[in-house]
């Protein structure tokens, strides 16, 4: 028989050949009749052994029909076992149509005889056997997919249920839908009736949960408990007394014996309905529970004495004996009207809920237990059995009323702690607000009464409110006085002093009069210390000098100093040396400050300390020398050789050391000889000269040359500035006037200039063409682009109407900082004189002018002559095969301006951009 080793998914199966069993074949000598027999036992021997090679045969086929047919289910690549879910539907009719073909194969393999026909029985009940099992695998997976299915379109109905907790509608179509589904599925299936109706309710017990678990998550607490809360939940409810004197009140009848007043929109628990007007409740106890939770909502709240619960319950405007109820209840209570009760105390509770029965329906007919159930009821410490709250919210009522309850509290707790919360930040605005309003400032966002009450309940929240109404009044008073003289605050506090302590508030309102007489004397040094600044003020604003022996000036300017150039000062900045020349030359008074560090920094050395103090120190003597006389001698002496050098352009280092060797450390020989030869009539002249050449040099040919000696201030300035320098020089060089000359040219050149700016030929300082490294003549850009912003402004601002106008530039202490110039106006006076004035913008600042040499007129023009000259150059490129390089040609004789020169960074010729109105 042959041996068939049967591996996982293959089996082998080997064929061996039995040895012929020879035995009984015996030859026997001799004769037919031997013969005869031999053939006959060899004719069987040959039949019994072709009959086991046939079952040989036939077992190898059916062993290989095992194999493919085993293949065709649990093949890892090919087999039934791969399709899955709806990919196996029909495939078990394929297997078997596959079997069949591999059973004729296999079969029609054994040879034709007994053993053929002995396993044809075999092979149909091992092609049934692994049918079957494709059946069953089949059926497996249609059931699997089914489920599936089912289960997936379940899933999707469950997630709609739960995005619907705020679509009523919504919550009802998914549940609806999938109760069709669950009803559909378990009918098919053959479920049974109970089985389908759990699936139903877990499937709506599941989404509901959901929903309202959303919804919570969501934040919506407050609407959640708005919609399915009881009363209690809602701030309590309303009383309403209804009891007769002839028949058994209408409280107890309805197991209502507060006489709560019903309510559709959000039932009680326990609420069974209403007699039209009046909650009914399914038991007693369910009506006390609701007195008990209504009395809980009044004390979160604030309203906890017997005389604040009584007339919230039954008010006197609704014609209540209230003085009558709350004795009885502070007699049944044992306690005064005003004391405070603490009602999560289940024995306070149910005292006050046992008099409130009595008092409302004329007797107390419940037990002890009853009433202590209800209570414990309301207070959460037990539950009672009721029947399902529904409030019209889909989800809420789907849920079962252990859920219902379970969400509520939930919800409950959420908005507490968000009370809370809000209590806390509510009370970091009060704080903010009473600070401001202490101050006289009026918050622009202020809690409301609501937010009070919000956070500290009806009760304390109003009379937080009302106290921030006073605190408010008492602000407006303080932001009046500000405003007041010290005999005006004087007047108002006499008229706010309270004087009845029997008035209501007394006390508060006598705190806050105290804390006003306070805040009126802080005004009060306020205000003189305000008026010595608005002096102040007023005497830069118009130039006048002050006072330097009043102390009250003193510290105004200091005050001055402190708040407007000390936050920003730097000794290194001209912007804030500016700013101190300005203090001192307008007012005549020297912050101490400053008069502290030029006394600090006279002795020093240093040219980054030096030079900027003897700049500041230059500024202020020039225009008000009394304000620094209070300083040394000798440092007076130091700084103004110093500002004379630096203004000159002397080098910084240069000029502070000829200034300390000069003033502190020159001997009296050599300040003798070189006196005696600056004191020279030849060395005068050959000075003046020297000067005038040099203005000679700087005047256009085609124009006048001014004259250094006419009597002007700027004249007058340029001869001392130009005779300082030359000084300093002629010293320094040993007497060589040539060099001196040289030297005294190439150092004034950078401040110094005969401009044309406004006309005529003028020497000034700080004029555009020495600022900006140009020379008058047909290079001079600034002269053209004047002219055009001159125009626009003169047609802007005063239309042409008188002839005599004109805008001149005019440089001033700005000009060394930022290279622009004052735009002045120049008209006749009545006298015939020029009156030379600022001109005010739009913005009613004065108006500056920058020069830019990059928008000029003439610097366009030249960039437009040399954009042609390219675009010539480029067209004869292209017409010309063969490009040659040549040098650039001016044959028009244009000559452009030597661009290598400095020039200013503005915006000019573009209005407003560089005609600037107080720095804006």
């Amino acid at each position: 028989m042959p041996t068939v080793p049967v591996p996982q998914y293959e089996r082998q199966s080997v064929d061996r050949q039995g040895p012929v069993n020879v035995a009984n074949i015996q030859q026997r000598p001799g004769g037919l009749d031997a013969i005869a027999e031999f053939g006959s036992n060899l004719s069987g021997v040959i039949q019994e052994q072709k009959h086991k090679t046939d079952l040989a045969f036939a077992q190898n086929a059916l062993l290989d029909f095992n194999k493919q047919a085993d293949d065709l289910i649990n093949n890892p690549q090919t087999g039934l076992v791969t399709k899955q879910g709806a990919q196996a539907l029909g495939q078990s009719e394929q297997v078997s149509g596959q079997l069949s073909q591999l059973a004729d194969k296999a079969y029609s393999a054994i040879p034709d005889g007994p053993v053929k026909d002995q396993f044809r029985g075999q092979f149909e009940q091992a092609g049934q056997q692994v049918s079957s099992r494709a059946k069953t695998y089949e059926i497996g997976q249609r059931q699997q997919f089914e489920a599936g299915q089912f289960q997936g379109l379940i899933s999707n109905l469950q997630q709609q249920a739960e995005n619907s907790f705020d679509d009523n509608q919504g919550f009802i179509d998914a549940n609806l839908m999938a109760r069709d589904q669950i009803m559909a599925y378990g009918q098919t299936h053959g479920q049974s009736p109970e089985e389908i109706e759990a699936n139903w309710v877990n499937f709506r017990d599941k989404s509901s949960k959901a929903a309202l678990t959303a919804q919570l998550t969501a934040g919506r607490y407050d609407q959640f408990i708005q919609k399915n809360g009881e009363p209690s939940d809602l701030g309590g409810a309303s009383r309403f007394t209804s009891h007769g004197n002839s028949s058994p009140a209408r409280g107890l009848r309805n197991n209502n014996p507060g006489n709560i007043e019903a309510s559709d929109a959000n039932p009680w628990e326990g609420q069974t309905g209403s007699d039209g007007r009046f909650a009914k409740f399914e038991t007693p106890e369910h009506g006390i529970r609701a007195l008990g939770k209504n009395l809980l909502s009044y004390q979160r709240q604030g309203i906890n004495t017997v005389a604040d619960v009584v007339n919230r319950w039954a008010p006197a405007a609704d014609g209540n004996d209230t003085n009558s109820y709350i004795s009885a209840l502070c007699k049944n209570l044992g306690v005064g009207a005003n004391d405070q009760l603490d009602m999560t105390n289940p024995s306070t509770l149910a005292a006050l809920c046992a008099g409130i029965v009595n008092h409302e329906n004329g007797n107390q007919p419940y037990s002890e237990e009853q009433i202590n159930t209800g209570v414990s009821a309301a207070l959460g410490l037990s539950a009672l059995n009721s029947s399902k709250r529904r409030t019209g919210n889909a989800a809420f009522d789907a849920a079962s009323p252990t859920a219902q309850g379970q969400y509520l509290r939930q919800a409950q707790a959420m908005q507490n702690e968000q009370r809370a919360l809000y209590a806390q930040q509510i009370g970091s605005s009060v704080k903010d607000a009473y600070s401001a309003l202490d101050e006289g400032l009026r918050p622009s966002q202020m809690p409301t009464q609501n937010d009070f009450i919000q956070a500290y309940g009806p009760l304390k929240g109003t009379k937080q409110w009302q106290d921030m109404q006073d605190q408010v009044r008492y602000g407006a008073v303080i932001g009046a006085a500000k405003d007041m003289s010290p005999s005006g605050r004087q007047d108002v506090l006499e008229r706010l002093r309270p004087n009845d302590p029997n008035e209501p508030n007394f006390a508060a309102n006598q705190q806050r009069w105290d804390k006003m007489q306070s805040k009126f004397k802080q005004l009060d040094v306020e205000w003189e210390k305000g008026q010595g600044v608005n002096r102040f003020n007023s005497s830069l604003q118009n130039n006048f000098p002050l006072d330097p022996n009043d102390k009250s000036n003193q510290a105004a300017a200091d005050h001055y100093f402190d708040q407007s150039v000390a936050p920003d000062f730097n000794i290194k900045s001209d912007e804030s040396l500016s700013q101190v020349a300005n203090i001192t030359t307008k007012s005549g008074i020297l912050p101490t400050q400053i008069k502290t560090m030029l006394t600090a920094g006279a002795t020093s050395k240093d040219p980054a300390v030096v030079v900027p103090m003897a700049r500041m120190y230059g500024q202020i003597f020039d225009n008000n020398p009394a304000a620094v006389t209070n300083l040394d001698k000798g440092a007076m002496a130091f700084y103004a050789k110093v500002y004379a050098y630096d203004r000159a352009g002397v080098p910084a280092d240069k000029a502070v050391d000829m200034s300390y060797s000069q003033v502190y450390e020159q001997d009296d020989r050599n300040k003798q000889m070189i006196s005696t030869k600056q004191r020279d009539k030849d060395y005068l002249k050959g000075r003046e000269s020297a000067a005038q050449s040099n203005i000679s040099a700087l005047t256009s040919a085609t124009s006048f040359t001014p004259s250094a000696s006419d009597p002007s201030r700027s004249n007058l300035q340029y001869q001392r500035d130009y005779q300082t320098i030359y000084d300093a020089n002629f010293a320094q060089t040993g007497g060589d006037a040539g060099q001196a000359e040289a030297m005294t040219n190439a150092m004034i050149r950078n401040t110094w200039g005969v401009s044309s700016v406004n006309g005529s030929p003028e020497i000034m300082k700080y004029a555009p063409e020495a600022v900006y490294g140009v020379n008058n003549g047909s290079g001079n850009w600034i002269q053209g682009q004047w002219g055009n912003e001159k125009r626009e402004l003169l047609d802007k601002s005063f239309g042409g109407q008188r002839d005599d106008t004109d805008l001149v530039l005019v440089p001033d202490a700005v000009t060394p900082r930022d290279q622009s110039y004052s735009v002045m106006v120049r008209q006749k006076n009545a006298e015939g004189y020029d009156d030379v004035r600022p001109y005010y913008g739009e913005t009613g600042m004065p108006v500056r002018f920058k020069p830019d040499q990059k928008t000029s007129p003439m610097y366009k023009a030249t960039m437009g002559f040399q954009q042609q000259r390219v675009e010539a150059a480029k067209e004869q490129r292209q017409k010309s095969e063969t490009v040659t390089s040549s040098g650039f040609t001016n044959d028009t004789g244009y000559q452009p301006p030597d661009f290598t020169k400095p020039f200013g960074a503005g915006i000019a010729n573009q209005l407003p951009s560089n005609i600037t109105a107080g720095g804006k």
